[in-house]
């Protein structure tokens, strides 16, 4: 498995927590089985972009929410590239 930022994940989940959605009401949402969601949650199948948009309507939220981190995060992350301030 290839490592890579899991802010995404981790909102998305804490996200469905909050609203006490369990993982199998998402995932019939999304028309997809519970197994193949709980992948999304544990960083095992990466989340399309279309997905994610449709987590976030799910959620009735901005997927921009889903994705914010802080910039202390976002620096742990390899592959970001931020401009210099």
């Amino acid at each position: 498995m290839i490592k890579y930022c899991q802010h995404t994940i981790v909102n998305i989940r804490k996200e469905r927590l909050m609203r006490n959605f369990c993982q199998d009401y998402v995932a019939s949402q999304l028309g997809i089985s519970q197994n193949a969601y709980s992948k999304y949650e544990l960083g095992y199948s990466k989340i399309t972009l279309e997905t994610l948009f449709k987590i976030a309507d799910i959620f009735g939220m901005n997927v921009a929410d889903l994705i914010r981190t802080s910039s202390q995060e976002l620096s742990a992350c390899p592959n970001s590239r931020l401009p210099s301030i």
